[in-house]
């Protein structure tokens, strides 16, 4: 009673009558010593008018405000967190505390059991014991440690904790308490998503690595069941070549042949209409031009570039050049052609930027352009040449990269050719970054996720980042060089748009398109060495260039080309999965040893007949195959690899032919 008088007064001044808001602090803290100490000062020091009839209130919006709202933050000193610490240190016995709560919370109040549970519950100083019943101390407590934050505290408790902490006990050598079938699912589904520490990285990786090894040894166990030891040794000969990255390359590009001849003799190409233009600063360009030294590229250049482009109403315009080194006399050339095609014309900039290999990002000079008016696209090209899309990335804890410039190309033609009332601007006295603005108005004006607007495919697969980490491209997109050059971007030389505008016209698409200036092929062209940005010709590409009148017989491939490539596929929402040769592999050894099983059953034919059924058959699987596999391509936008499965399968057929020898020499 003393103790209550006198925290009473230090507000008496404050209040007409201090008993009764002294009733109402009471109310809240049940009598807790420190929550009762800390709202008399909050009363204290508080400003708020309050009369006789609204304490009550008053109270209540102090608790509210300064203790109950972001709790976590205001419980200075600590208090609540060390009531929550206490109930969460123990990991075994986390549910059982959590679980009894939750029972008082529902039911008010439970009959006291002196039970090893209701002693360390009262302990974390959540519940008290009055009268024979356990009770929530006060209704601090039970605002902010409701049932809500018991779910959630719940749902974020590890599913396999106390297999973790038995591991743990082992010295993580004990494989017995590692998760499996189930468990591991669960685990796994638990895990996605969450930022995990590294002793539970460490488990849940160690628990997958033993499941692939289970798997794998049954799988082969099963395998020397069916097939002998020589055929054991081939397939082991062949998975091993399937996997190799260089072999692949060579087969994709060979494949991306066979699929141009195929649409060509079939009738199957694409009749799309461009829309790229690439302005290529070509050799000639830097020759009519008088650019001595073409790296870095002259900003005067293609600032005159930006004021023709701006003069023919580009609406979307990409910059393949890094633009992070200063050219005193010549960035501000640039920078005010670019400022005066986005005031005038609401153009879209794109410049391209790379990652530095020391760690951060060739970014646009300040001086140049801002961030809050256009936009950065990581340049990056997969492959040598270039054959894999560069996809929308993944969240990453240790980087964050950013969107690919063709993906910004083709998000900017998609807005500019979608009819929406509101279509997204760029303003020059912009305060946030471009790029958020453009997050911001898929929500809210398209309803649409811009990660995914084209295509779902257009994240990286699950698979295909875990399939990074051996060092394969498992389900990646591939650019598409079966479709002809001309079905997807035309090229105009940089000397021509400038000296020859009134015939630039007859290239432009009708409709919104995308324009791209980029290097045309000349020898600097690069970022970290010369010819850098030069590519080996793919194989398909050539394929279309001899097809051309007059052929084009440039030896090289520029970067920018691929880009557009890449644009087109964006825009057109066609994006091509292989399926890796591996898989394939294995389908066709158990293919070939099921056919061969089923033939060697017609023991009533001939030997002859039957080794004659027997090759009309494989040809004749081998042809369907094929011809299937090139069709899906085009209707289903799947990649079945040819090479590696049908040597497969006719390996197997030999190897058959030659089993009585095997058996006859004991292998």
């Amino acid at each position: 009673m003393d103790e209550t008088a006198s925290l009473c007064l230090g507000f008496s001044e404050q209040v007409k009558n201090p008993s009764n808001v002294m009733r109402e602090i009471l109310k809240w803290t049940g009598g807790q010593p420190f929550l009762t100490q800390k709202l008399c000062q909050l009363v204290q020091i508080s400003s708020s008018i309050f009369t006789e009839d609204n304490e009550a209130e008053w109270v209540g919006q102090l608790v509210q405000s300064y203790i109950i709202e972001n709790w976590e933050y205001q419980d200075e000193p600590e208090h609540l967190r060390t009531i929550r610490d206490r109930i969460l240190k123990n990991d075994k016995k986390i549910r059982r505390l959590l679980n009894l709560y939750s029972k008082i919370l529902q039911q008010g109040e439970i009959t006291v059991e002196h039970s090893t549970e209701q002693m360390e519950l009262r302990l974390t100083g959540l519940v008290v014991s009055e009268k024979g019943k356990i009770k929530v101390y006060n209704r601090v407590c039970q605002e902010i440690f409701n049932l809500s934050w018991i779910e959630q505290t719940l749902s974020d408790l590890r599913p396999y904790m106390e297999a973790l902490n038995a591991w743990i006990a082992s010295g993580c050598q004990d494989r017995s308490r590692l998760l499996q079938g189930k468990a591991l699912w669960e685990a796994l589904t638990w895990a996605k998503g969450r930022s995990l520490s590294d002793l539970d990285y460490q488990f849940v990786n160690a628990s997958q690595e033993l499941r692939k090894r289970t798997f794998s040894h049954l799988l082969f166990t099963h395998t020397l069941g069916l097939i002998t030891p020589l055929e054991t040794f081939v397939a082991l000969v062949l998975v091993g070549l399937s996997w190799q990255l260089s072999i692949q390359g060579f087969l994709l590009d060979t494949r991306l042949w066979v699929q141009s001849v195929y649409r060509q003799v079939t009738q199957q190409v694409p009749q799309d209409t461009p829309k790229v233009l690439m302005v290529s600063i070509d050799e000639e360009s830097i020759k009519r031009a008088k650019i001595d030294d073409p790296r870095p590229m002259d900003r005067a250049y293609i600032a005159k570039i930006i004021d023709q482009l701006a003069a023919l109403e580009a609406p979307v315009v990409g910059v393949d050049y890094l633009l992070d080194r200063h050219q005193p006399e010549k960035d501000a050339i640039l920078a005010n052609s670019l400022r005066q095609a986005v005031e005038k014309q609401g153009t879209w900039f794109v410049f391209a930027t790379k990652k530095r290999s020391t760690g951060g990002w060739f970014e646009v000079l300040p001086e140049i352009a801002s961030p809050n008016w256009s936009f950065n696209g990581d340049l990056r090209v997969l492959g040598a040449p270039p054959k894999y899309m560069s996809l929308v990335p993944l969240p990453d804890r240790s980087e964050q990269r950013l969107l690919p410039l063709s993906y910004l190309l083709a998000l900017g033609y998609w807005i500019h050719n979608e009819q929406t009332e509101h279509t997204l601007q760029p303003q020059l006295d912009a305060s946030t970054q471009l790029i958020y603005q453009l997050k911001a108005y898929f929500l809210d004006a398209t309803g649409k996720d811009y990660a995914t607007l084209f295509s779902p495919k257009a994240v990286v697969h699950p698979l295909t980042n875990w399939a990074y980490l051996l060092r394969q491209w498992w389900l990646h997109p591939i650019i598409d060089f079966s479709i002809p050059p001309e079905q997807v971007f035309k090229t105009v030389p940089a000397w021509q748009l400038l000296e020859q505008p009134t015939e630039i016209d007859k290239l432009i698409p009708e409709g919104n398109f995308v324009i791209l200036i980029a290097p045309g092929g000349y020898r600097e062209a690069g970022i970290d060495a010369e010819g850098e940005d030069n590519f080996a010709v793919p194989t398909a590409l050539a394929y279309w260039r001899s097809q051309q009148n007059p052929p084009d017989l440039r030896p090289i491939f520029p970067g920018g080309e691929a880009h557009a490539y890449m644009v087109h596929h964006w825009i057109n929402r066609r994006l091509v999965i292989p399926i890796p040769d591996l898989w394939m592999v294995l389908i066709a050894i158990f293919l070939s040893k099921g056919v061969t099983f089923i033939v060697s059953q017609y023991s009533f034919i001939k030997i002859k007949s039957s080794r004659l059924f027997f090759i009309l058959l494989f040809v004749g699987t081998t042809v369907t195959y094929g011809l299937v596999s090139l069709q899906l391509y085009i209707t289903a936008e799947i990649l079945l690899p040819l090479f590696f499965p049908t040597v497969t399968f006719w390996t197997f057929l030999l190897l058959k032919q030659l089993r009585p020898l095997d058996e006859d020499i004991g292998i």
